[in-house]
Order: structure tokens, then sequence, then C-alpha cells
């Protein structure tokens, strides 16, 4: 891998993949309906199309990498830089020459993490080695006899390995001693670089993260993560480390920078915002937003820093840009504007003269399509991809912009970020979905079913109305038959994607419109193998809270079957407030409808009572299936118990007195589970409501985020984030006169109550996988086995996605 080619992206210009069939593109040109332009993910002219509805045009030049660079560090004569990718594909750390803009070095390493530094003299560089298993580590590298850069050791920090997560390290200015901190048990260590061995130990924080020296090199600041503050440490000669100072920070404090003039700048990335600390006193001298505007709420995810004269660059991980801050003012900091990156960025350095930038793009250059015939990389064995597998890293050489070239980026950036404000509330017809909070809706009460893992062609593929692929359609409407119905009854949206990649980061996007920085970062660990990233603080809960939390708020009455919330009636409860006692998707043991009829016996309870909630969210999991485990229902039997609870739940609001004032919403958490032809996240959808446009195909591009913002609208409530207020609402689903037809459920087409047999394909895989909540098992693996459990063992698994690069100077 050394040598890795300087890369014109050509995702930004056009995609390989060839369809396994017949494959219907969505035509381009305004929607018959809303007037919305019809666009899918994929190039756009100089930009890129994600699927959440957000663009990319990276500036600079660029190297490829595996996903999730974070952190890094400049040698101390300013040419080399060391930075490892930690992401959910293979782990490496990556030494590159600053000057020629080229990789020198790709080391290879089982697990890494964002702590990087140099010693004084340049000869080595020290990486943490993230999550402990058998070991808990710090990759030591330096030189080869013949010049190369290699993993010279390990130092091993003192403790149990299960208790150990190394995050950042810091050297001493001369070299004496090393600090590593350890995310999962908040201590410091000071160890000896020479013997590796540990001489002290001091309990700072929860999860300390990131750390850097005060502008006098005499105490090293850490980020706290979990705690929301920076803790000063004095190291003394005999290397005992002592806390002089905590100081108060916005929430998720993930990384530092330092001054000459003894200023502190904490990014705080479940806040928005960098605070500007006085070194000696640890007085807020001022805090700056790094949204793209100042009205924005919360979304920008701020994670990472770099100071060069008298220019701050932050990188906005949501917002795919790095904000540009002067601050040459003490205590008068002025944003400028931003600078266009990949997908998600990470990390960014700036080099010591300020004559280049290093930005780290998390996630690349966005996904794709996960089959096709003509995988352009023939070395890839054949296989749909894992939407893991297809996450990406981009390394960005970029030039510090003049005034006029920083306005034409921020021009680039603003041109990224969706505005559906002035340009998706106009020529949309009649629709029921109010164009602002509170203003008057018919619909009154909500039901918000929240799914697991389809894509769109898993169970859509086979409708010839939609923009389907049949032979990627392991569910169709033998299996499906009432969210067929449904689909077409109703609307079929073929042009919906999960803002999530997986279950980890999907609830929360379905729920809080956001996934934080820690999610982001511990998701692709926890389904790549590699550990899970320890959360003792709330850290995967967003600071603008969840939908419930806004009904609450605004006063409006809230119940959750299964989401986030034990359910209410296994536990005896009856309070419409029981939220936040389990996890994401925690449905109560038993078949979907098992769970559909504890549901409707408290709806014609709520019905006779008059006492219905406005707000309803219920998780209906059970077609993430089991795989082939023996003796476990098949996924076929899985899935079609899926489908009757839906066709029953929709069946009885449709019969009931409350149905002209109700909507219901359906939609997959993640569509990690399946191929799909457009992008590996489109997902199978629902609306159903007497407002519902009837027999109606819309192909209007939208994501989770949307269906949030359509709820909120309906009932009256501000956006959560940047996310859902940007996001498209489904305004063309709807229209202003009811049609009060109600929905007959029909029978399952397959026995619900077949089950694997011990011979089944993939039955001894699926047997030794941990089925005892979702996405505990290997996804990619599922993936496999529901494939041929399905389509038999002799049809070829649909091959793999790869994307053409272009060769650039």
């Amino acid at each position: 891998m050394r040598g890795t080619r300087l890369l014109l992206i050509a995702l930004l210009m056009g995609c390989g993949a060839v369809g396994l069939s017949r494959v219907v593109r969505l035509a381009r040109g305004p929607h018959p309906v809303s007037g919305i332009p019809i666009v899918t993910p994929g190039p756009d002219g100089d930009y890129r199309i994600l699927h959440n509805g957000w663009k990319i045009r990276p500036a600079g030049r660029h190297l490829s990498c595996n996903d999730l660079p974070l952190g890094g560090e400049i040698s101390p004569d300013g040419r080399l830089v060391a930075i490892p990718n930690c992401g959910y594909n293979r782990h490496a750390v990556h030494v590159l020459d600053l000057e020629a803009e080229k990789e020198i070095a790709t080391i290879l390493v089982a697990q890494a993490w964002h702590g990087t530094t140099w010693s004084p003299d340049g000869g080595r560089f020290y990486v943490s080695g993230g999550i402990g298993g058998a070991q808990t580590i710090i990759h030591v590298f330096g030189k080869a006899s013949n010049g190369d850069w290699e993993r010279t050791g390990t130092i091993q920090l003192d403790g149990a390995p299960e208790r150990s997560c190394v995050s950042g390290l810091a050297m001493a200015p001369d070299g004496r001693y090393l600090v590593a901190l350890n995310h999962k048990d908040g201590c410091a260590y000071v160890l000896d670089p020479a013997t590796g061995t540990t001489t002290h130990r001091l309990q700072v924080g929860t999860h300390p993260s990131a750390c850097a020296w005060s502008a006098d090199r005499t105490e090293l600041l850490v980020a706290s993560w979990g705690s929301s503050e920076v803790v000063r440490l004095r190291i003394g000669q005999d290397r005992q480390p002592t806390i002089t100072a905590r100081w108060r920070v916005g929430a998720h404090p993930n990384a530092l920078a330092t001054t000459a003039d003894g200023r502190v700048f904490v990014s705080c990335g479940n806040e928005d915002t960098v605070y500007v600390l006085d070194g000696r006193t640890g007085e807020v001298m001022e805090r700056i937003r790094t949204a793209l505007s100042p009205l924005d709420p919360l979304g920008s995810t701020p994670n990472a820093l770099a100071i060069t004269g008298n220019r701050l660059y932050v990188a906005n991980a949501d917002n795919d840009s790095l904000c540009v801050v002067d601050i040459g003012r003490r205590g008068r900091s002025r944003v400028l504007g931003f600078i266009p990156t990949g997908w998600y960025p990470t990390a960014v350095l700036a080099a010591p003269n300020g004559r280049k930038l290093l930005v780290g793009s998390g996630k690349g250059t966005g996904t794709q399509p996960n089959p096709a015939r003509l995988p352009l990389n023939p070395i890839i064995p054949a296989g749909f991809e894992y939407i893991g597998r297809q996450l990406n890293g981009l390394l960005s050489f970029v030039d510090p912009p003049s005034e006029r070239e920083l306005a034409e980026y921020t021009r680039q950036v603003l041109a990224c970020t969706p505005r559906p404000g002035k340009d998706r509330s106009q020529a949309m017809g009649r629709s029921v979905i109010p164009r602002r909070p509170g203003d008057p809706c018919p619909i009154r009460y909500v039901l918000y079913i929240i799914k697991e893992n389809r894509t769109y062609d898993q169970v859509f593929g086979d409708l010839p109305q939609g923009n389907g692929d049949p032979t990627l359609c392991l569910f169709g409407r033998d299996v499906t038959p009432n969210q067929h119905a449904l689909a077409e009854e109703f609307v079929l949206q073929d042009n919906l994607y999960c803002n999530g990649e997986v279950s980890q980061d999907g609830h929360p996007w379905s729920t809080m419109a956001y996934a934080t920085d820690f999610t982001q970062r511990a998701w692709v660990l926890r389904y790549s193998g590699k550990g899970d990233l320890t959360d003792a603080a709330g850290m995967a809960d967003s600071s603008a809270g969840f939908i419930w939390q806004a009904c609450k708020a605004k006063g409006i009455s809230y119940r959750s079957y299964g989401e986030y919330a034990t359910h209410p009636t296994l536990e005896g409860h009856s309070s419409l407030e029981y939220i936040g006692k389990a996890g994401p998707g925690q449905a109560p043991p038993g078949r979907d409808t098992d769970r559909a009829e504890i549901f409707l016996r408290e709806f014609r309870e709520f019905e006779r009572n008059g006492t219905m909630p406005r707000f309803m969210v219920m998780s209906l999991g059970e077609n993430h299936t089991n795989g082939t485990r023996p003796g476990s229902y098949t996924p076929k039997a899985m899935v079609a118990s899926n489908d009757l609870a839906v066709g029953r739940i929709v069946e009885a609001v449709s019969h009931s007195s409350l149905w002209k004032e109700f909507a219901i919403f359906i939609i997959e958490d993640d569509a990690q589970n399946g191929p799909d032809h457009v992008d590996s996240h489109r997902t199978a959808g629902l609306v159903i409501s007497p407002y519902v446009r009837r027999r109606f195909v819309d192909s209007t591009m939208y994501s989770t985020t949307s269906m949030l913002r359509t709820m909120e609208l309906i009932l009256g409530l501000p956006p959560l984030t940047q996310h859902d207020a940007r996001a498209t609402p489904m305004y063309a689903c709807f229209t202003d006169k009811p049609d009060l037809r109600p929905f007959t459920a029909l029978p399952p087409r397959v026995d619900l109550n077949a089950k694997n047999p011990a011979t089944a394909y993939g039955a001894a895989v699926s047997a030794r996988m941990d089925w005892t909540e979702y996405d505990r098992i290997d996804e990619d693996a599922l993936n496999r086995i529901l494939w041929h459990s399905i389509k038999g063992e002799r049809t070829p698994y649909p091959g793999v996605v790869r994307s053409a690069l272009i060769r650039g100077d």
C-alpha cells in the first residue's frame, strides 16, 4: 500500500457500477407534483450528492486511505506527518511527506486510535493502539536500516486490558516521559519511553480523549470528552502528575489547540462551539459558533482543530467543511468563511510555515450501489459490499486560501448545503403538511414505526412501478403482502434513504436527527470487531434531545413501545413518559405480531377513553431475522410476522374513529443488511394517512430526517438539529383532501411458524452468533446467509461495486 496514488476523485465525475438486470434509473428533472428536481446519490456536475441530500466538492489535492483518519501530528522539523486511519476497515498508520504531498509509508496495524506524538528529535513517533484485547498497547515507529519507516515495538499500559482504550498521547518536551490517556478507566498514564514501564497513573475524568501542551510547555491540558471539562496537569521532575485546575466547557470536548499568548481553544462536538479559555485562569474568554449560520440548530460537530498564524481551522464533521476563524484579536475572534472537504472531516493539521493544510475526511467520497456485474477491481471477490466496507477516507492537501479564494470556497460549501426553506415549499401544490411549525393541520396523531435494516430492493425491488431491481428482492410480495399493498394503495417512495449506516447510529438518526461524534467513532469499531468504546456518560445522546423530549417541551402527549424504552405494558407502567430506561430498538421478547397486539390493546383503550397520545413511537424489528440459526424462525417467517404486524396495526387505526386525524410513518433504522442497485443507504419506507396521495409513486429524494421533519411539522415541533431542519419534508406524499377508505390486512402467504433445520444454509454460523440485541452479529455474514438461504446456494451472490479513480498529477 506504500505510495498511495494522488487522486482526483472520479466519484465526483462518474461511477462504474453496472446493474444486475433491469435497472430503471430515476429521470432527473422536476417532480410532477412538487416541482422539486428528482435527484439520486451520485455525480452532479462538479459535485457529488450524498445519500443524505448534502453534496461534497472537496478542496485540494487528494490521497486515498481507509475510513476515519483521526488525530495525526507533524514532525518537529515540519517535514512529515504521521496520521492513523481508525475506522471500520483495516487500520493503518500513514507517513506523509508534507512538501511533496506524497505518502512514503503505510504501516498496517491491528488497531489504532487518534493519539499521535513524535519524539523531540523526530526519530520516532507513537500511535495509540485503541481498545485493548489481549494487549493494550501504544505502537512505536522508527526507521529501519534501509531508511524505511516501520513499527519497531510496542508499549503496554499496566492494568487489565478490558479496562483500557488508549486515546490521546503527548511526549514530554524533553522526551523524558510519555503521557497516555485511557478512555475506559479515565486515567492519565505516565510512561518511560525508553523502557515502556508505567511510572504513575492518575484519575483525570470521564473518557479523557485529546491532550495538548500549554503555551509554555509546562502543563498538559486534557479534554475530558465525557465530563465536559478541560483538566490541567502538572507533571513534576519525578514524573508524578497532579491536577492543578478543572475548567468547565461545552458538551463533548474532543480537540485542543493553544496559542503563544496563552489561549486554549477547545472544540465541543455536541455543542457546535469552540471555547476559548485563558490558559492561566481557565476563564471562558469567548465562544465561537462554527455552524454555517448563527440561526442553525445543533449539527455541525466540530471535532478537530489547527492553528497557523492568526487563523484557526475547525473541522465541522457534519457540515463537510472547515470553519476558518480569524483569532488575531484576543477575545474578538471572527468567522471568515468555510472550506469544502470530503464527507465527514475528522482531522486537520497545519504546516508550521503556514503554507499548507492537511485535512482528513472520515467517510471520504460517499457510498454507492452495492451490487454490480462488472467490478472495476477484479481482485475483490464477488459479493455485494457491506456498507461499512464502502466507507473510505480522504487525505487532502489544501493551500490556505486568500480572502477571495475563501469567499469562493464559502460559496461552494453553501451550494453543498440543502436549503429546503426557500426552494422546497413553493411549487408544492396543495398539501396538508404545514409549511411552518404551528400552522394548522388536520392530522393530530402520529404513529412512528422503526424497523430493522432492509434496503428498498430487498423488499420493493419487485414493484414494476418503482425504481427496483427484482433480482435483488429477497422479501417480495409473497413474504410482505401487506407492505406491498400499502405501498400500492398509498404512496411508494423509491428514493428514500437512511441517514445512518448501522443500528448504533441509525436509531439516533431516527429519533434525534443526529448521531454524535462519539457514536460515529464508536460504531465502526464495534461493527468491525475491534471492540466496544465505553459510554459511561450518555455520550450517544444529542444535546438537542429526542423527538419525544421536544413533544414534552410543547406539552404534547407521547408514548414509546420499545424504542429507547422498556415496554410499558410488560413492565406494568402506564406513564406516557416511560422512556429512557432501555436502549434503542429494545422491543419486548416475542414476535412482532405479539408486540402489535400489545399496542392495539392500548390503542383501543385510548380511543375509548379519549386519551390517545399524539405521538407514539414503536420498535418493530423482527424483520432483522435470526439468520438460519437452528430452531429459530426462518428469515421469511420473521419478515412475514413483521409484515402481518404492520398490516394489523394499519387495519385497526384505519377502521378507528380517529383515522381521519392519523398519520403512520414507517422506516428502517438503517439499510445495512442487503444489496441495493441505487445506493447502500436506500431503504423501504411507508407513509399512511387519509391525506396521503393514493396509488402514487413519489420519487423525491427523502431521508430519515425528512420523515422526522414531516412529523415535526404535523405536531408543531421545531427541528431538532440542522439535519431535519434542512431535510426535504414529504409534502409531495400528501394532498389536502382526505380519502377515508380503510385498509384491511392481508393474511400471510408463508408459514409464520416455520423454523430453521439444523441443515439450513449457514446454520452453524448462525448458531454461533449473538442474537440478544440487534446487530451484535457479523452483519456481512448474515447478509450472505440470507441471500443463499432464500435464493439458493447456486444463485451467485451479487458482485461488488468499485468506483473508478482517475490518476492525477
